[in-house]
């Protein structure tokens, strides 16, 4: 999935400066918990903090709702940092990579 360009994330600021009134924002970045069944020998590291079974999928959008980062997979006790911190997404920001590697 390729990263937005400095040209394309400006675009996206643009949207939601002008269609949300949220100025210098490069998109709204959020998770779901997807229910599974406790995978074998999966312990707790799937169980989550409302009480099931779960993997987490972890999403960027734009002002008009279109994905710019899908990331599917994270055990459902992640955190939302830690998420976050083990995505292609926080690695591609913080290597100022071109790419994102489908995560």
């Amino acid at each position: 999935m390729p990263c937005p360009s400095t040209a394309e994330w400006k675009e996206v600021a643009r949207g939601f400066s002008e269609k949300w009134n949220f100025h210098h924002t490069c998109g709204a970045l959020d998770r779901k918990h997807i229910a599974i069944k406790c995978p074998p020998k999966g312990g707790s590291t799937h169980f989550n903090c409302k009480k099931f079974h779960s993997i987490i999928l972890m999403e960027l959008v734009d002002s008009n709702y279109r994905f710019l980062y899908v990331s599917v997979g994270t055990p459902g006790n992640a955190s939302d940092g830690g998420v976050f911190r083990t995505s292609a997404l926080c690695q591609a920001f913080e290597e100022g990579g071109r790419t994102l590697v489908r995560g």
